[in-house]
């Protein structure tokens, strides 16, 4: 009963906020479509989200293929996992809907295990005996801590219990060392909560578009993309590039551009830089085989060659 009537409470206020839009929208996005072009919008930004739930699976099957991450920057994975985690600390003070929580929570998720996986091929993989299994009992416990954390963060703000999305907040500031959270200083923590959240979101967007840097970087000193999925970025960048256009397609006036602007830069500008590995993948497309040619001649003997 109780589900059933905030469900109709849900519905009553989309009603009033958003008359003419399409409820189920938004009660779980929070978004008022209710023209032609804002469910276009709507539906660039759903394949952008469908798309984004799987960038790192290539990736991850890629360095399982190879048994290491040679060929992906470590820059390029911290400053993803740094966007990331901005962004979810950014949801949780902007007390966004659930589902941007969850989703938020998710791509957090991807970043920990692809970082889980750099650690294990970089600095685990090759050891022997206790070394390596103190070395993954560490990374085992540190990695299920940090999941676990952040699992419970998102679950408590996700429902509130008894007003606990407060208490996160102050968890995250740091104003659970003060002696009460009934101060000055959580008071305004709370009341610019917002503004947190919105910076941190642009902190975010900057993650996302510096990461390419070290990646192209690299990719540039080795003259080769082997060791990095060309698939991830055939999914990322169609990801980038829906979001903007679901962005642009969303809303209209000064204002609305204004506010979304470093995301919508974000976006288009990770796009080019995609754009700039894929054609890397292009131009050291032969150097990816070389080494392995190489090897194979010289261990084939003499006699047989003849």
């Amino acid at each position: 009963m109780l589900s059933e009537n905030a469900t109709s409470n849900d519905s009553a206020i989309a009603n009033v906020t958003c008359p003419d839009g399409i409820v189920w929208v938004h009660e779980i996005f929070g978004d008022c479509v209710d023209t032609d072009v804002k469910i276009i919008a709507l539906v660039f930004g759903l394949i952008s989200l469908g798309l984004w739930l799987l960038p790192t699976i290539p990736q991850l099957r890629e360095n399982y293929k190879n048994k290491h991450c040679e060929g992906l920057s470590l820059g390029f994975v911290l400053f993803w996992f740094i966007g990331d985690s901005s962004n979810m600390v950014g949801s949780l003070l902007t007390n966004q809907l659930p589902i941007q929580k969850i989703i938020a929570f998710y791509y957090l998720l991807q970043d920990l295990t692809l970082l889980g996986q750099f650690i294990y091929y970089t600095r685990i993989y090759h050891l022997q005996g206790k070394s390596r299994s103190l070395a993954l009992t560490i990374s085992f416990v540190v990695i299920t801590a940090l999941t676990t954390l952040i699992v419970g963060i998102v679950v408590c703000s996700v429902t509130d219990i008894a007003g606990i999305s407060v208490h996160i907040k102050a968890v995250i500031s740091g104003a659970w060392l003060t002696e009460t959270y009934d101060n000055i200083f959580m008071r305004n923590l709370i009341k610019y909560a917002s503004y947190i959240g919105n910076v941190l979101g642009l902190f975010a967007a900057a993650s996302y578009f510096c990461g390419r840097l070290p990646q192209m970087w690299k990719n540039f000193t080795r003259k080769s993309c082997e060791g990095l999925s060309l698939l991830m970025l055939m999914i990322i960048m169609p990801a980038n590039l829906t979001y903007g256009i679901s962005v642009i397609l969303g809303g209209s006036g000064y204002e609305y551009f204004v506010s979304r602007a470093p995301w919508l830069a974000g976006s288009l500008g990770c796009c080019f830089f995609d754009t700039v590995m894929m054609y890397q993948f292009w131009r050291y497309r032969k150097s990816n085989h070389v080494e392995p040619i190489r090897v194979l001649k010289t261990s084939i003997p003499d006699e047989l060659m003849s």
